[in-house]
């Protein structure tokens, strides 16, 4: 009886048969597989027999895998022989996995591992034209008949090896100045109870969460996947995981509490929403996810952004922001090509995760009046794919058009407020302005177009829409102000007058929104600072203001700042940032009314205007309204609020405000 051929014997005697050659593959048609083939001879052509590839021994880094694998298991095992049964015998019984699960996720963590270990380097790059110029001695070989008394496709192989990325033991001492303690070891986590996740898990399941159909993220697997890692598998979890798992867990809970769910009447939830933050800013405060390019530290960065902007903390945010654009290019997101090397499901992630960065970038650009990280020079990836699902389609939609506004705000900066576009003429400025103006209003109308009937959380999507309506009015209100119109003697025009007032309307009509929604507690006046005023500028403010104090009796526009100012004081406790912008709008309000008032108390003219303003700054110990008197609010601390575009604005129209030529403050005309 013969017996049963091995899988190894199959393979030997698979290898002895010829295949068809590069030609003919190429050309994809049938290859006789004669050597040389008769199609080859046929067409003139070098006929390659392609030789089946050898056997190759196991990568270095799966070995460095099993061998850590092999590690972690002698650990946990010397950890459960040597652990006191007395103390397991008097710890309560729901601390007792809790604890174990502890010191098996900081035994995952001790050792460093990264899943994208590529590096995109571009066509300038040595690495890149090197790849290039062996590709074109490839085809010249295969193209002519060279006859060589060395082994060219030997030395072809030996070019394309040295040519391939570096192993990952190789490549992560490119990220460290030195193998300190600090760099290799990972910060101590607490896990959460295993029932909390399995409830979680099985919950979105049923009734995916809003947070699950974002920006960021709207896959549920990726979240899924990241808690089995850390729960279920012995293989060792990242830092950049671990950091992810518990970013996204942060936010499904807070969902969860807010929407008062079922699962927070079985689980302390707030409390589990306190771990879940302490181990996320530990993991993204660590020199690995600010150093190490790699999508979890990618993914966890953005993360980081999104809750500290939410937070009132906007150097915070640009710092994780700086790492987050860095490890973007380093990776290559920026461009199409990187997202065909990786599986559908996989690309997506990443693609989702640059483009909601791009927002945060171009947004924070505009807020800072700084320079974007990412600049629309480099940047060719396409958009994210719109789902099919109903509960995230409109979301997917909303997306697209969160990026479209993001690249025109990046236009607003660079045409408007950068160091060139100060260099500009008139007639070039004010082309720029009527151009993003429209840019604008188109955007505009496609907002209104998206249709949410269909959506199981309309509701919750109708008032992310409200807030787009004072990020646009914002916007525009940048765009506006700097048209050069000679109707006005403040040298603001009546469309960037109107687009300020709709802005603060906006705000009001958002914020009252926020108050009566019908799910009570969804949403509190806080959440409205998270959300929505840590997320724009309050420039329209500063525009009514100045508009108020150049026209005679417009008590109108006194009575919208005070309204604003009546919002603003509702929240001045939810961060220091609120605090400020409460004192600072309120002060603005404060002179705008007395400026009024003195005018309708006053029938004189031009210079009895002036002893009235006069006699407010004397009351109020302030100088003839110069950046003095509100010392301790333009400050460093304002900066926070009001930025640099903002500020440097203000301070060229408050000059021209305050001199004789322009006669801004005017008494009742003759």
């Amino acid at each position: 009886m013969e017996t049963e051929e091995t899988l190894q014997q199959r393979r030997r005697r698979l290898g002895q048969v010829s295949r068809a050659c590069e030609a003919c593959r190429m050309r994809k048609i049938r290859c006789d597989r004669s050597t040389p083939c008769s199609n080859c001879r046929t067409a003139n052509l070098t006929c390659q027999t392609v030789y089946p590839r050898a056997d190759v021994p196991p990568k270095r880094d799966r070995i460095a895998q099993l061998e850590e694998r092999v590690k972690y298991l002698c650990d946990r095992l010397s950890t459960t022989e040597t652990q006191p049964n007395s103390t397991n015998a008097t710890r309560d019984s729901t601390t007792g996995p809790a604890s174990s699960a502890a010191s098996i996720l900081t035994s995952q963590h001790e050792s460093f591992r990264v899943d994208d270990p590529g590096v995109y380097q571009g066509g300038s790059s040595f690495s890149d034209q090197s790849v290039q110029a062996n590709d074109i001695s490839q085809s010249s070989i295969a193209a002519s008949n060279i006859v060589s008394r060395y082994d060219l496709d030997t030395i072809s192989r030996q070019l394309k090896d040295h040519l391939q990325p570096l192993d990952m033991p190789a490549l992560s001492k490119d990220y460290q100045l030195s193998s300190s303690v600090t760099s290799k070891h990972h910060p101590e986590m607490e896990l959460l109870p295993t029932q909390l996740v399995v409830a979680v898990l099985q919950r979105l399941k049923v009734n995916r969460p809003i947070f699950l159909c974002s920006f960021l993220i709207n896959d549920p697997s990726l979240f899924e996947t990241l808690c089995q890692q850390a729960y279920y598998t012995a293989a060792p979890l990242s830092l950049g995981q671990a950091t992810s798992m518990y970013g996204v867990m942060y936010y499904v809970l807070k969902e969860y509490v807010l929407l008062q769910s079922p699962l927070a009447q079985e689980h302390d939830l707030k409390a589990h929403i306190s771990t879940c933050e302490r181990n996320f800013s530990r993991g993204i405060e660590t020199y690995q996810a600010l150093a190490m390019p790699c999508f979890e530290n990618v993914f966890s960065l953005a993360l980081g952004m999104t809750k500290a902007q939410e937070e009132g903390k906007p150097f915070l945010c640009c710092t994780l922001l700086a790492a987050a654009a860095s490890h973007c290019r380093m990776l290559g997101y920026c461009q199409e090509a990187t997202y065909g090397k990786h599986q559908a499901r996989r690309a997506d992630q990443m693609r989702r995760a640059f483009w909601s960065i791009y927002i945060t970038d171009k947004n924070m650009s505009l807020l800072q009046g700084r320079p974007s990280y990412l600049q629309d020079t480099e940047v060719d990836a396409w958009y994210p794919r719109v789902s099919p699902d109903a509960p995230c389609k409109a979301w997917d939609e909303l997306f697209i058009l969160g990026i479209k506004f993001a690249k025109i705000q990046g236009e607003v900066y660079g045409h408007l407020y950068s160091s060139t576009a100060r260099h500009s003429s008139r007639a070039q400025q004010e082309q720029t302005v009527n151009q993003l103006s429209d840019k604008m209003q188109s955007w505009y109308i496609d907002l209104g177009k998206l249709d949410s009937s269909q959506m199981k959380d309309h509701k919750v999507f109708e008032l992310s829409k409200k807030s787009w309506d004072v990020i646009y009015y914002s916007t525009l209100t940048l765009i506006l102000i700097k048209a050069t119109t000679a109707d006005e003697e403040s040298g603001i025009s009546l469309k960037c007058v109107e687009a300020a007032r709709a802005g603060l309307q906006s705000h009001l009509i958002c914020f009252s929104s926020y108050q009566t929604i019908d799910s009570p507690g969804l949403v509190s006046e806080s959440d409205y600072a998270s959300w929505v005023l840590h997320q724009s500028s309050l420039n329209p403010f500063i525009v009514i203001f100045l508009h108020t104090i150049d026209v005679d009796n417009d008590m109108e526009d006194v009575c919208l700042l005070d309204h604003m100012v009546a919002v603003l004081e509702r929240i001045s406790g939810v961060s220091h940032a609120c605090q400020t912008l409460f004192k600072v709008c309120s002060t603005f309000a404060r002179l705008a009314r007395a400026l009024i008032e003195a005018r309708m108390n006053s029938a004189a003219s031009h210079s009895q205007a002036r002893d009235a303003l006069q006699a407010f700054t004397e009351t109020h110990s302030v100088s003839q309204f110069g950046l003095e008197p509100f010392e301790g609010f333009f400050g460093a601390n304002m900066i926070e609020q009001l930025t640099n575009h903002e500020s440097y604005s203000f301070a060229s129209m408050l000059g021209s405000w305050t001199t004789d030529e322009t006669e801004t403050i005017r008494g009742v005309p003759e």
